[in-house]
């Protein structure tokens, strides 16, 4: 695999809080308490890193309002008008989350989640410097919004990169940049032995010649190829939408 599949250990007991969070915000009948607050953790298959990166009483906002959306669709007597919009941007620039209702190879066209990316963009990836600059994890959810709804949710996590300062000492002796002494370190727990191997040798050809480096890789036993983008900071910018565009 490419990432080791993060864990939440603290995942039941964080559950447990938001349970008891949303029945005091008295929104969601009690009765559905616990239904709705299970599939959101349990159905929905949204990745690890939301629940490890949100408050408890940030994540029963959302529940709150994944199930007010829910109700709106009813009362229209139309399921495809089930529209989550959930955005939280830190005030001191420490990264952002965003989570949009999204269908399969199609771009949406109006509300907040049309511009999603766009905003991702300008707001934290155009404009990197070495020492502001920050990491993007994108995610579709493997679950559907409800039990009657198709609709699924795009996930985007945005941290600031944390550098370890002082660097790690560098095992290149030729000059080239050691890929362990720039690299964010949730990368560097993340990332398998082969995908650090795979980068490794995109920066190299980075640091080596003009314009973008791209390579597709095949991932062994599957049909899935993996394409791996490279360019220096400042060489491009809007890089995220374009390329997300590209791919529908």
């Amino acid at each position: 695999p490419g990432y080791t599949t993060p864990v939440f250990k603290g995942k039941e007991e964080q559950r447990t809080k938001v349970q008891a969070d949303v029945s005091a915000k008295g929104f969601i009948p009690r009765e559905l308490v616990v239904n709705e607050v299970n599939w959101f953790y349990s159905q929905l298959g949204i990745d690890d890193t939301y629940f490890q990166n949100e408050s408890p009483s940030v994540i029963s906002d959302h529940i709150i309002a994944l199930f007010g959306a829910k109700v709106l669709a009813y009362t229209k007597h139309d399921l495809n008008k089930l529209v989550i919009d959930l955005e939280k941007i830190d005030e001191k620039g420490n990264g952002a989350t965003f989570i949009h209702t999204s269908l399969p190879g199609l771009t949406s066209t109006e509300g907040p989640g049309a511009t999603c990316e766009s905003r991702i963009d300008s707001l934290y990836l155009d404009n990197s410097t070495p020492s502001n600059c920050y990491r993007l994890e994108t995610f579709r959810s493997t679950g559907s919004i409800s039990a009657t709804a198709s609709q699924q949710l795009r996930c985007y996590f945005i941290t600031k990169c944390n550098f370890p300062s002082p660097p790690p000492p560098s095992t290149q002796t030729d000059g080239r940049t050691d890929i362990h002494t720039v690299s964010d370190t949730a990368f560097l727990e993340k990332a398998s032995p082969h995908t650090l191997e795979a980068y490794q040798k995109i920066l190299w050809q980075v640091e080596s010649r003009y314009g973008p480096v791209l390579e597709v890789f095949e991932v062994e036993g599957t049909r899935e190829r993996r394409l791996v983008i490279g360019y220096k900071m400042g060489g491009t910018s809007r890089f995220f939408r374009c390329v997300d565009l590209s791919m529908l």
